[in-house]
């Protein structure tokens, strides 16, 4: 049996896929949509798109295709959220827009 190569997947081996999501403390960073920072996924907004309707996944845990963003860069991101989901045509964003106005009248 040859030995596991980079990239390649498989008991012992992490993949290409794994490098630069986790750092060595194993903190989990993600990259946020409208400024491009990455930071722990904690300080960012995690939106998933399930059935074609955009949902709010506070926990990071939701399944589906998702996006990351910090408050702070909402507008920006929600301009490329059809980019970084990989969907084609209209996004209600109403949901999120709603998400973001509670946590702002929070602060």
């Amino acid at each position: 049996m040859a030995p596991a190569e980079p990239g390649n997947t498989g008991p012992g081996n992490t993949g290409a896929g794994a490098t630069g999501r986790v750092c060595s403390s194993g903190i989990a960073f993600r990259t946020c949509i409208g400024c491009r920072k990455r930071d722990p996924r904690g300080s960012l907004l995690r939106v998933v798109l399930r059935d074609g309707l955009l949902c709010v996944d506070p926990q990071g845990v939701e399944p589906g295709r998702g996006a990351w963003f910090h408050l702070e860069c909402a507008e920006r991101s929600l301009r490329g959220l059809p980019a970084a989901l990989r969907w084609r045509g209209a996004l209600d964003l109403a949901p999120i827009r709603a998400f973001l106005a509670i946590e702002h009248d929070q602060k």
